[in-house]
Formats: C-alpha cells, structure tokens, sequence
C-alpha cells in the first residue's frame, strides 16, 4: 500500500451546513440556568465536543484532506475495514476502496473540496469498500464539506448496506418463488384435468377389452405412464409448497435403490453413484415423493462439488438413539432409527459457509443460479417426518449430510390395506357438475359404470336448472371448485338452499382449496383430487353419503 504522509494537524472542523436559528432569549427568570450553560459550555472546547461526537457516532466516519489523505477516523471505521487508526493515519483513503468505484468517489469529492465553507450540500452514493483483508462489502457513502483551522477538508460516512441488501434479495427470492408458485398450481391443474381425461378412459376401455395380453399390456404401459406424470405433477406441487405430504410406510432402501437411477441421470455419467445398504426390510414413514426431492437435492449439491468428477455414495445403518443424545431434536423420541448418510469427495465447505448452510436463502452459487432455497427445504422435509439432518465439511475434504429417521413399527404388508370391491351404487342419483366438457363425459360414465344415476351439467347455472326440472330426489352434488361466473362453493350454497340435506362433495385439480374468498371449503367437506379412478371415485361418494 502506497503512503503519503504529512503531519496530521489537530482538527478543529465543524460541518458546513446551516447555522441552527436562535431560539429567543428566555426571560429573566432563566437568566441563571442560561449562565450556568454558557460556563459549562465554556469548559468545553469545540474540538472536543467535535472528537466525542465523531468518535461515539453509530457509523464508520473519516475526514479526508484536499488530496484523499485520512486525517481522522473513529472506532467503527475500524472494525468496519480491520485496521488500527495508526496504520490509516496520513494514508489516502484510496487503499479503502475497490478500483470498480474509486473515481466515482474522486469526482464525488472535488466539489466538495474545492467548495467547502460555500453551504455546498453533501452527496451520497452507493459504493463498495475494501477491507484489510481484500474482501468487498457493500456501502452507502456519504460526503460532506468540512471547514478546518488548516483549511477544508471532507467528512466521509460509511454505512455497511449488506443486511439491508440481503434482506431485499430475500423478498424478491420469495416473491419470485410465490410467483413460481401460483404458476405451477395453475399448470398443475390445467395438467390433471387433462390426466383425469386419459386416465378415466384407459380405466373405462380397460374393462371392455377382449382377453388379448398384448392389448391389456400396451394398455397397462399407457396407465402406468399416467401415473408417473401424477407423481411428477405432485413433485412439481411439493416444490412449490402447494400440496400436503403424504406419508407411506416404505423399505428404505429399496426405496433409496428404486430412485438412484433418477439420481444418476441428474448428475451425469462423470460422478460415479455408490450404494451400501445396510437396513435390509427396515421400514420409514416418508413421503416417498419428498425422500426422492431430498435425495436429488443432496445429490445436485454433490454434482456441483464434484465439476471434474468424483464419488457420491449414499449408505443406510441402523442406530439406537439414547434420550441423552445430541441428535435428537425436541420433536424426536429416543429409539431406534435409520440412518442415512450422503458422502461426496468434492471441494467441500469452510466452517462459515457450513454455518449457513440450511439458512433459507442462503446460496454459494452465483446469482441466477440457485435460489439458496434447496437445503432449507430438506431439513424442513426431513423435520415434518421427525427426523434430523446434520452436515460435516471440510475445504478439500468433501462433505457428509447425516439423516436420521424414525423407524416404523409397521412392516409394508401390515400397512397396506387389503382392497373391497368398489361399491356400487344405483340407489343414489348424482348431480354432477364441470365446466371442461371431456372431463365431465369421462366422470359421468365412470359413475354409470358404478350404477350411479347421473344428472350432468357444465355450469352452475345449468345445474340450477336441473334441480329446479327433476321432481326426483338428489343425493349428492359432486362439483369441480374453480369455474367460471359461479364457483363450486357458491352453487352448493344456492342448492344447500334448494335442497336441504343434500351431500356435496367437490372435485379438482388442485392438491388444494386455491386461496380464493369465493371458493372457500367448509372445515367438513371433502376434496377429491384430479385424477381419480373410479374406487377413489365411488370410495369418496360412499364416504361423502355415510350419516
């Protein structure tokens, strides 16, 4: 660092701007408080006063010559750029501040110095300044003329903006992400309405083909393909915090070797994915859709780790929790667990990075390229099924996230349900309602192939109508929720009115009620979400009927 020198003088400044107005002189009475003032003040030099004010200020503040020398500076500047006072004394101020802004700040200040005494106003800028040790933290500088007994000068205060920054990052992030939010919800619905037509029509001609197994096998490849896209509709609704987890009693690792394949394929053929499976049939209660998100999101953080390739392996064993053990969380009870454990051999992570690590919004990558939304969602992920996650990182050492998750009492077999045949219906008439004309068709022969009586109409108003016209008893309002002009909500209102009694159960392709004031659900009423076969179908209308 370059150093020009000159004696400092002792400065005596005072800021440039206004005089204060006089207030009027109190009368007589106060004349002996007003003398005890102007002898207090009188013990008081202007310099010191100044000295104390600058030095207990709440920002990082230094005087600068007419050549960008540090005459000045108080605590906070400091401990803002990591140097003693001594070492800054004499110095120019240009060792503080990063090429990219040093002649903005130049320019910023020559008016000032060149008019300072004149009631010239003070500027202030964004800029960035440079520590002792070479990093770069944003500021908001602000100059102001000065007047000195040895001539004039300029007030610098510094004000670190990296907070308040981070902070705006973070609400356009979440606002970006709502946004993200209500267009996956949208397309997530548009979307199951559509698997809801093709799904009902496999299952309607599945039943009415012939015994040909090449036939009923091409069938079988088409339904099964319906069923991944309602997986990936969910994981995409998942994401986006738009739909409720659903826990299923799961073997752990045949769930783990079940979803490497994705895993593979997500982070490329140059890192090697290793398995070493150690539970056998221990069993879990997961979501299997948010086990998959959580795995994929360690892995793309490993791939990132790995640029020019490396190990990711992924291992399961089980572990005895004691009631004394660090790695339960209050939510956690002691017992036995399963643990699994993601190692990479990458760059790996210095203690404040790994610090940060599960902070929502809190990224390594560049701007543009990650949401620093990832890890903080697994640990929620992982917490919601009374788990923990913990990290262990090193520079050059790569990195190991430990799961920990209760293990289940129940076996798979003991938790699946053995399934009835679906009921029938044919005592019931159903008033069904949607304003997409395919789905409608579709819902409509999957009740008459229940042995439903089917009343069908494509808005809330035509369904009006229907239960004005039908002298006949109606059981049931089966009604998708969002419409046009009338939402499902308010037509069951109006028939609640019609009709008293009437059951009502809605339809849709949200994972959820949408947040809409018009189309709000009573805490009792049910929601069958899109696509549905027709057990779930005839399943929710028995639920729905039952007193």
């Amino acid at each position: 660092m370059s150093i020009e020198r000159s004696p400092p003088q002792a400065p005596r400044a005072v800021y440039d701007g206004p005089e204060a107005t006089a207030a009027p002189r109190p009368a007589a009475s106060a004349r002996t408080s007003r003398d005890a003032f102007d002898g207090q003040r009188s013990s008081v030099s202007r310099t010191e006063l100044f000295r104390s004010l600058f030095e207990h200020a709440s920002e990082a503040m230094l005087a600068l010559d007419s050549r960008g020398r540090i005459l000045l500076l108080n605590r906070p500047a400091e401990l803002m750029f990591g140097y003693d006072r001594e070492e800054l004394i004499g110095e120019l101020v240009d060792s503080l501040i990063p090429d990219h802004v040093r002649e903005r700040l130049r320019v910023m200040r020559r008016p000032l110095q060149a008019s300072a005494g004149i009631g010239t106003k003070g500027f202030r800028q964004p800029a960035s300044a440079r520590r002792r040790d070479g990093s770069e933290l944003p500021v908001e500088v602000t100059l102001r003329p000065l007047r000195i007994e040895a001539g004039s000068c300029v007030l610098a205060s510094v004000r670190d903006v990296s907070e308040r920054l981070d902070l705006e990052s973070n609400l356009r992030q979440a606002q970006k992400m709502e946004t993200i939010g209500q267009l996956v919800t949208g397309v997530a619905h548009d979307f199951n309405n559509l698997l809801a037509i093709i799904s009902g029509t496999l299952e309607l001609v599945h039943g009415a083909l012939p015994d040909d197994e090449e036939i009923r096998d091409d069938m079988d490849a088409i339904r099964g393909a319906c069923n991944q896209a309602t997986l990936l509709t969910r994981m995409l609704l998942t994401f986006a915090r738009r739909s409720e987890a659903e826990p299923k009693i799961i073997e752990l690792d045949q769930a783990i070797e079940g979803q490497a394949r994705m895993l593979r394929r997500l982070i490329g053929e140059h890192v090697q994915v290793q398995l070493k499976l150690g539970l056998g049939a221990w069993t879990v209660e997961i979501d299997p859709l948010q086990l998959e998100q959580i795995l994929l999101n360690l892995g793309g953080n490993s791939r990132d780790a790995m640029p020019s390739g490396g190990t990711l392996t992924i291992a399961t064993s089980a572990l005895q929790l004691s009631s004394g053990d660090s790695r339960l969380l209050p939510s956690m009870t002691p017992g036995p667990h399963a643990l699994i454990v993601v190692t990479d051999n990458g760059h790996g992570m210095d203690p404040a990075t790994l610090d940060r690590i599960f902070d929502p919004f809190f990224t390594t990558k560049q701007i543009g390229s990650g949401t620093g939304l990832g890890l903080a969602t697994v640990q929620g992920l992982i917490r919601q099924s009374r788990g923990n996650i913990w990290c262990e990182s090193a520079p050059g050492r790569g990195t190991t996230f430990s799961i920990l998750l209760p293990r289940a009492e129940q076996s798979v077999e003991e938790s699946i349900v053995v399934a009835e045949p679906a009921p029938k219906g044919g005592r019931q008439t159903i008033l069904l309602v949607d304003d997409d004309p395919h789905v409608l068709r579709v819902t409509r022969l999957m009740l008459e192939r229940s042995e439903y009586t089917v009343l069908a109409a494509s808005s809330g108003e035509e369904a009006i109508e229907q239960v004005t016209q039908h002298a006949g008893p109606i059981d049931l309002l089966l009604t998708d929720i969002l419409m046009p002009k009338m939402t499902g909500p308010q037509l069951a209102r109006h028939i609640q009115a019609l009709r008293p009694g009437i059951r009502t159960l809605f339809a849709s392709g949200y994972a959820e009620c949408p947040p809409d004031g018009e189309a709000t659900l009573h805490a009792d009423e049910r929601v069958l979400v899109k696509p549905f076969s027709i057990r779930a179908l005839t399943e929710a209308i028995e639920e729905a009927l039952q007193p």
